[in-house]
């Protein structure tokens, strides 16, 4: 059973944890990720493994610190020069990879430091790589005794405002013990960070999404030591919590409309600044011989459906109506589901007895890439590959599975008059729509207006702009 907590109730959450401080650092933004997973996406791991393993974690974690970090080697980071940009890279998924790589290329390999999650990352690197590097394996735990000192004075009050919070949304007692363990992990990271960056003395910080997780900490930490810090926009923005308030001190926007939509949630516009989208390229890179290295043939026309984690109802409505509309084609129409990287492939395991034909792909058996060089029309429910597709100039579809949620995807049809899918019917027409070549001026504008309304600019132009922007400011 999923645990949803109402969004309003997760901001009011998220604010009164900010009244809390651990060394002068708001508790609740720490753990707005976190949040924002296990109760606005209700993803928490509720077997009771995952509960014995809370409990077992919240001992390890007051007694040893984080289980995760170097125990054996110190590493030196005043071997790093200080006074440099520090960029982050904290996911090796192209998408997410991709938002500082072009500012990396462009402030060149020795003019900043790269902090990656995991050092295995360095492989991503490929046309250029830094020259400057350190990672979650390269941290050791802080003076424990001192973080003990801090959080034994916040203690009593966290835990009252958690428990208060588990009991007025009716959750299970262990939820408690979770946000815990999230809060000590955090706090943990706070010293953490402190002490690598009175050495660094970065000149300024770009995180890709200054609310996920370890870049949370960054983020606090650095702006406390007065240190500029900027976020990249990773995303459409679909609702309040997951953008604000913004722990940054500023965050680049990919257009006029993005901007728009954070002042809408709250941030000032003088906290915006438009640059463009570094992670987006129009480059298209068509390959011929795609199809037959998936097992389709050359002229198959493909479409594919591209996830995103929902409820596991949503999840089945979308492939049943999906999966009807390619059975009614009688093969003439093949179907490719590639899952969000955040999903598990077994969540589709239902799809084999009803819809054998259609291929699921996830990030190990299919690329990022290969999934706009594949696709002759690539349907979307609360996903935001819609808009590297478009701006590759591939059709998009919507299909709403939920009137009541369309989320990322809402304004394609209603600001842009992209076509919205309903029902198998629905999609089977659009289908023989575009593939009897019927695809209209009306459709085309709507790409053309889409991509000015929403991008200044994409790679390395909007790289430049975010630097220039820096430059100037500083």
């Amino acid at each position: 059973m999923a645990h949803i907590v109402n969004e309003d109730k997760l901001i009011k959450f998220e604010r009164d944890l900010n009244e809390i401080k651990f060394d002068s650092i708001p508790v609740g933004s720490l753990i707005a990720n976190f949040l924002y997973v296990q109760f606005y996406l209700g993803r928490g791991d509720e077997r009771n493994t995952a509960i014995l393993k809370d409990r077992l974690l919240n001992f390890y974690l007051k007694k040893r610190g984080l289980p995760h970090l170097n125990k054996n080697k110190v590493f030196d980071f005043s071997s790093l020069p200080t006074n440099l940009p520090l960029l982050t890279f904290t996911s090796d998924r192209n998408h997410f990879f991709n938002i500082n790589y072009p500012l990396l290329k462009e402030l060149e390999v020795d003019n900043c430091i790269a902090f990656l999650k995991f050092g295995k990352f360095y492989g991503k690197f490929t046309e250029v790589k830094p020259k400057y590097v350190f990672s979650l394996e390269n941290l050791n735990n802080p003076n424990l005794k001192k973080w003990n000192s801090i959080y034994s004075k916040i203690k009593p009050e966290l835990k009252t405002k958690v428990n208060d919070f588990v009991k007025n949304n009716k959750l299970p007692n262990y939820f408690a013990i979770r946000i815990i363990n999230e809060i000590i992990i955090q706090t943990i990271y706070v010293l953490i960070f402190k002490s690598i960056l009175s050495i660094l003395k970065s000149s300024y910080i770009i995180v890709e999404y200054d609310r996920l997780n370890i870049l949370s900490v960054l983020a606090s930490v650095a702006k406390k030591m007065f240190i500029p810090v900027y976020t990249m926009s990773h995303g459409i923005i679909a609702n309040k919590f997951a953008y604000s308030p913004l722990i940054a001190d500023k965050v680049f926007s990919w257009g006029e409309k993005q901007k728009k939509l954070y002042e809408i949630i709250g941030v000032t516009s003088e906290e915006i600044y438009v640059t463009g989208a570094t992670q987006f390229s129009t480059d298209e890179h068509k390959d011929s011989e795609i199809k037959k290295r998936y097992g389709f043939q050359n002229d198959d026309k493909i479409i594919l459906l591209a996830t995103n984690p929902t409820l596991q109802d949503l999840r089945i409505k979308l492939v049943n109506l999906f999966g009807e509309a390619i059975q009614s084609s009688n093969g003439q129409i093949k179907g490719i589901i590639k899952i969000h990287p955040s999903e598990k492939i077994s969540d589709y395991d239902f799809i084999k007895e009803s819809y054998p034909e259609i291929k699921v792909f996830d990030n190990k058996n299919m690329c990022y890439e290969d999934t706009f060089k594949i696709a002759d029309l690539m349907c979307v429910y609360n996903s935001a590959i819609s808009n590297d597709a478009l701006i590759k100039r591939i059709p998009v579809a919507v299909i709403n599975v939920n009137e009541n949620f369309i989320g990322q995807n809402e304004s394609l049809y209603r600001d842009y008059n992209f076509p919205v899918c309903y029902t198998a019917n629905d999609l089977k027409e659009l289908t023989t729509y575009f593939f009897e070549g019927k695809t209209s001026n009306s459709y085309i504008s709507s790409i053309d207006n889409f991509i000015s309304k929403n991008f200044k600019a994409f790679g390395s132009e909007a790289a430049k702009n975010v630097l220039r922007y820096i430059n100037n400011a500083s």
